[in-house]
């Protein structure tokens, strides 16, 4: 049964080189700068394991990836072994893709019961690295390890000189306490599914904090059936991984057209194969081509899906926009289904129903615990590694909601309602005003038909790149963002965000695209982050722009201002004043590594793209961009708004807004 410590929190991280190792700690208290302390060990200087073990004693540690490293080479070094065995034993885990329960026998090490650990790799979405979700929460540096893995630390060392004097030493050190302030960083930005998991481990007994959503449904579920039955759960055996099924067509589905009704024959005919745990999408269904009203449609192992692109509509005085959204869309049809993975039997339901009854009356933080049990249990119903695996089972969901989904389509379409995009779990509708009542019962008989809940929203517009990625314009006038037009975030890499706050502030509020992009004070707003394979470098010949304007008439050189000429200087013509603003000068500027995280924004004065330091391609979008590894306190003199104002204008016309009405 897990309880609570009650310990402060301090983030833990390790480096480790061939004559090398360092251990850092540091405290975490919100609103307080990070500070650090680390334990290092090299020629020497042995460890200091009495004060680590004291610090384990007395804090609850916070590491990234600390299952999977961090605490096997912390245990591994407090057994005394040297740095070279200390490396040997960190590229076993690193290169040889060595577990933790893997290292534990092979090392002869257990991570010890003092110590009470939260890893944040699962919990954070999206499966990026620290340096990625560094960017994401706008870290003020973005810094990749300064020397390579299997480099010497005191490389730099001459003789007669002290070790302690290293500069690639004190550069590590630096590095390393970079790093826990984006660790922290990250566990203050995911605090509230933090709070979520604390709750739950309390309330389950087990200890969830450093699961993923699908972990902890498993282990939820697996711990409630075992409860009930006395009996231990395991996973399926290995023939599930390798089998062959029909889908079995639930007897309220069906269609009144001869095409859906040939569509569905297709669908029950289809043979699902399941190949290593995996299902490919049969090609029967990859190849079907729905159409219905002025809208085509698209099967798929995850969901329906329409296939507009480059298309917006608009609600009018004869005409209402809609979106129909199913309550709990997946979790309902099992219920309503009854479906259950075969090994597990009945009691799953008896398991899974009570908390889909609890989530439908609950609010706050209780409601976000059972939606993570109900949708990260339909997850693992795909992992073949899973206790929950059950291929059959999760095609038995989604093929039902697809078709259902289709049902609604047809309904709509046969009584002249169109239906102008479709996604998963809802539909959106440009019904005319005097059909209204006649949608009204559509969404009514097919909610008695199918036992699933309909929920609506009205909107004013919808402007569309495609179906994943679109801005909805919302009867009060705020917007719903979705895919590439979303608000960055943890799961999102932020891109040029301004550009899209622009965008949306000129379809909801008419708001000049310049005003938003050149009244922005946040630099943050105008960065791009990119993943790159190999590390990025940056520089070469650059164009530099260092002319601004003085007044209504004159230019000067912005090195002058820097300089701090004053304006009598300036009067006295001892500064060049021009007329008309000069081109850029053509300057070299040396290839500068950057890391395989990089941060950057678009920039008059960029040195050129960004290229892959092992090919020398350019990365992606990164044309006329500048790296801005460090994030200033102010906002850049040399930001290319043209460039912004651009891409604004650019995104306006993916989402099929007409630009000669600006």
């Amino acid at each position: 049964m897990w309880q609570p410590t009650g310990r402060p929190l301090a983030t833990l991280d390790i480096e480790c080189y061939r004559d090398y190792f360092l251990v850092m700690f540091s405290r975490i208290i919100k609103g307080q700068k990070v500070k650090y302390k680390g334990f290092e060990k090299y020629w020497d200087q042995p460890l200091d394991s009495r004060s680590i073990v004291t610090v384990l004693k007395q804090f609850t540690m916070v590491t990234f990836n600390g299952n999977g490293y961090d605490m096997c080479m912390l245990m591994y070094a407090l057994t005394g072994v040297s740095n070279k065995q200390l490396k040997a034993a960190s590229d076993h885990i690193i290169q040889g893709n060595l577990r933790n329960w893997q290292f534990e026998q092979q090392y002869n090490v257990v991570v010890h019961p003092l110590v009470d650990h939260i890893d944040l790799m699962e919990v954070a979405p999206g499966q990026a690295s620290l340096k990625i979700y560094g960017g994401r929460l706008h870290s003020r540096l973005m810094q990749d390890l300064p020397y390579h893995h299997d480099d010497f630390i005191f490389a730099d060392v001459e003789p007669g000189f002290p070790l302690s004097s290293s500069v690639r030493r004190k550069n590590t050190y630096e590095y390393c306490g970079n790093d826990h302030a984006t660790t922290q960083d990250l566990y203050h930005g995911l605090e509230e599914k933090l709070h979520i998991r604390e709750v739950m481990s309390q309330q389950y007994g087990l200890d969830l904090r450093s699961k993923s959503d699908a972990q902890i449904a498993e282990a939820v579920i697996k711990t409630e059936i075992e409860r009930r039955t006395g009996k231990r759960v395991w996973k399926p055996d290995d023939s599930t991984r390798n089998m062959a099924f029909h889908y079995q067509v639930p007897d309220f589905v069906s269609f009144q057209t001869p095409d859906m009704q040939k569509v569905l024959r297709v669908v029950r005919d289809t043979l699902f194969v399941v190949e290593n745990g995996k299902i490919p999408m049969p090609k029967s269904l990859e190849s079907l081509q729905i159409t219905m009203g002025d809208s085509r449609y698209q099967l798929g192992i995850g969901g329906l899906h329409s296939t507009e692109s480059q298309v917006s509509h608009h609600a009018d005085d004869d005409n209402d926009l809609e979106e129909d959204d199913v309550r709990s869309y997946y979790p309902s049809i099992i219920i309503e289904l009854g479906l259950f993975p075969k090994h597990l039997g009945p009691v799953f339901l008896e398991v899974y129903e009570p908390i889909y009854d609890e989530r439908q009356v609950s609010s706050g933080t209780k409601k976000e615990t059972f939606k993570i049990i109900l949708n990260g249990s339909f997850g693992k119903f795909g992992s073949g590694y899973s206790i929950l695996f059950a291929p059959e089972l999760m095609i038995q969901t989604t093929i039902t909601g697809q078709l259902c989904l289709l049902m609604l389509i047809e309904a709509l379409e046969e009584e002249g309602i169109p239906v102008v995009s479709a996604n998963t779990d809802g539909v959106v509708t440009r019904c005319p005003k005097y059909l209204r009542k006649t949608k009204d019962r559509i969404l009514a008989e097919w909610q008695k038909k199918t036992g699933f809940v309909m929920e609506s929203a009205p909107y004013k517009s919808i402007y569309s790149r495609d179906v994943n990625n679109y801005i909805a314009i919302k009867a009060d006038g705020t917007a719903k963002r979705k895919g590439a037009y979303a608000k960055p975030g943890l799961s999102k890499n932020p891109t040029v965000n301004i550009c899209n706050e622009a965008a949306v502030a000129f379809l909801t509020k008419g708001t000049p695209i310049e005003e938003t992009i050149e009244w922005c004070q946040d630099v943050r707003e105008f960065v791009s982050i990119k993943k790159v394979d190999g590390g990025g470098v940056q520089g070469g010949e650059s164009l530099v722009d260092d002319w601004v304007r003085r007044d209504e008439r004159h230019w000067v050189r912005q090195a002058w201002i820097d300089a701090g000429e004053s304006d009598i200087w300036l009067e006295n013509k001892k500064v060049k004043l021009v007329t008309k603003r000069p081109p850029p000068v053509a300057v070299q500027v040396d290839p500068k590594y950057l890391g395989k995280a990089v941060r950057f924004y678009y920039s008059t004065n960029s040195p050129g793209p960004i290229r892959r330091a092992k090919t020398g391609a350019i990365v992606g979008d990164s044309t006329g961009s500048l790296a801005l590894m460090t994030l200033p306190e102010h906002l850049p003199l040399d930001i290319d708004y043209d460039w912004y104002i651009a891409k604004t204008k650019r995104i306006l016309r993916e989402v099929a807004y007409d630009l000669r009405q600006i």
